[in-house]
């Protein structure tokens, strides 16, 4: 349980010079929701705060809130699609405490302790064995879901583990995976009758579950071996990979990768082979193009450090030219479309001339899409020498003379934005993603940053991207940390490849 403590002082401002670092202060998480959002210290009176009602505000309580987290599936194309985690309030269990990863607070069921000795006794046994079954059945008890594989996969095929994960997939493992998009369809939503028939994803099923499991992490490595494999064969077969199973096995390939700070972009590969078949064949379906943005979404260029692949160009390819907003990352697609040619010479140009065109915007998505641009336009700088000509190029006019502020004037841009949105109260965890490519572009011009502002950077990370058991958050903060240490001159890129790691900043 939870308990409370003084109320956080907030990073050392980006434009403060000099003058000592303050000491690092956790946030009480034990006061009513609306205190907590304003970011005030709550005096938990029930039902409702004093604080509030002196100021005349409406205390939303201290009940607890299934809240979007940083699960595995938290970043990029699958924003959104996290677990839920319980956020508990004040005086009941801890068990399921807001500051800890889906794997410490899940909704329902959890892998018995006893289970591990079950799979060792397993390998005497035989896998998918009648006991194995047997045993299987008893935990799944009478669950209204326990039938969902019985069609094409047999239970019979997994081990007691494995059904014991299964089980909670189908509970609220895939739950996870099907929060509806903003028209209120999820391609995810039907995942559990892909399983049915797709041996690679259930594969990958039962290793999203099991990566939710931070006791069984000794397991992890044969299972993301196992999905590997299935996945690829599924890709070098003509019918499956005509699938959406096949399609929705890579993208979970590809998040699990991601999340266990491995080298994921090469599932990627996997992914694209897929999308040429089905479009030489004029394979789309429903669930396909919805899928098709999320893969296009994963090979955004400007978003992956230390990529050890080519980039595919997927989104500027098959998937330019919508209206809206992409409901994974809440970006407008209109910028996307900008980012996906980030190589293009005159993609600068094209940064400063994009605007919201009558997008509903709020201060705090503004504020999170001005500095999206502008970290764009610093990327776009730093990838000026390899840019060369291509579609860009051909269609836009730039009005010479053109000039533009200096980098460094764009540092500090982003820096009072960054200042801005950690003092405001509508922040909200559906949007936080898209600090990160912001927070870590500027992080990169260390050359610009004084000590203040690098530690500004560090408290804004400690609150943003809180270092609860995902690796993959911290890894962008590691390689800042070792490139503002460096004493010779390098680059997050290189660091990253150095380190043989791929960071996605979704």
């Amino acid at each position: 349980m939870s308990t409370s403590q003084d109320p956080p002082r907030k990073p050392a401002k980006a434009s403060t010079a000099g003058g000592t670092k303050k000491p690092k202060a956790t946030r009480s998480r034990n006061g009513c929701w609306t205190c907590r959002s304003r970011k005030k210290k709550c005096d938990e009176t029930h039902p409702e705060c004093n604080q509030c009602l002196s100021k005349g505000l409406k205390c939303e309580g201290y009940e607890a809130r299934l809240k979007w987290g940083n699960g595995v599936a938290s970043r990029g194309y699958l924003k959104g699609m996290n677990c839920p985690i319980m956020v508990m309030g004040p005086g009941e269990s801890g068990g399921a405490a807001g500051g800890g990863n889906a794997a410490r607070a899940k909704p329902a069921g959890s892998v018995k302790k006893a289970t591990p000795a079950d799979s060792d006794s397993e390998a005497g046994r035989g896998k998918g064995s009648v006991s194995s079954q047997n045993e299987a059945g008893d935990s799944a008890g009478t669950s209204p879901l326990s039938t969902a594989a019985s069609s094409s996969l047999s239970p019979s095929l997994l081990s007691a583990f494995d059904q014991e994960l299964f089980r909670e997939f189908k509970e609220w493992g895939a739950q996870c995976l099907s929060m509806g998009s903003e028209n209120g369809y999820s391609p995810f939503g039907e995942i559990m009758a892909h399983c049915e028939v797709s041996e690679a994803l259930m594969a990958n099923c039962l290793l999203f579950q099991l990566s939710l499991h931070p006791e069984h992490q000794e397991k992890l490595e044969a299972y993301y071996g196992k999905a590997l494999r299935l996945f690829r064969q599924d890709v070098c077969d003509r019918a499956r990979s005509l699938q959406d199973a096949t399609l929705i096995a890579g993208l979970l390939l590809c998040s699990i990768g991601m999340q266990s700070c491995k080298s994921w972009t090469i599932h990627l590969n996997g992914l694209y082979t897929i999308l040429q078949q089905r479009t030489a064949v004029q394979n789309r379906t429903p669930v396909a193009g919805e899928l098709v943005a999320s893969v296009g979404f994963l090979d955004i260029p400007s978003h992956i450090v230390g990529r050890q692949t080519p980039t595919l160009n997927i989104w500027r390819d098959y998937c330019r030219g919508k209206r809206g907003t992409e409901p994974a990352s809440g970006m407008p697609y209109s910028l996307l479309d900008i980012f996906s040619l980030i190589a293009e010479p005159n993609v600068e140009w094209a940064f400063w001339s994009w605007t919201a065109g009558g997008l509903p915007t709020s201060r705090f998505s503004d504020a999170l899409w001005e500095m999206n641009r502008l970290a764009g336009i610093i990327h776009a700088r730093e990838r000026r020498p390899r840019s060369r000509p291509g579609t860009l190029g051909a269609r836009t006019q730039i009005p010479r003379p053109f000039s533009s502020p200096p980098t460094e004037t764009l540092v500090g841009r982003i820096l009072e934005q960054l200042e801005h949105v950690y003092d405001s109260p509508e922040a909200t965890p559906s949007m936080t993603n898209l600090l990160l490519f912001p927070a870590f572009t500027v992080g990169t011009q260390h050359r610009f940053l004084t000590a203040q502002q690098r530690s500004f950077l560090e408290g804004f990370w400690a609150e943003y991207f809180a270092d609860d058991g995902s690796a993959h958050l911290q890894l962008p903060l590691k390689i800042l940390r070792a490139l503002w240490a460096a004493k010779e001159e390098t680059s997050a890129e290189e660091i990253a490849r150095e380190w043989k790691v791929e960071v996605g900043l979704f």
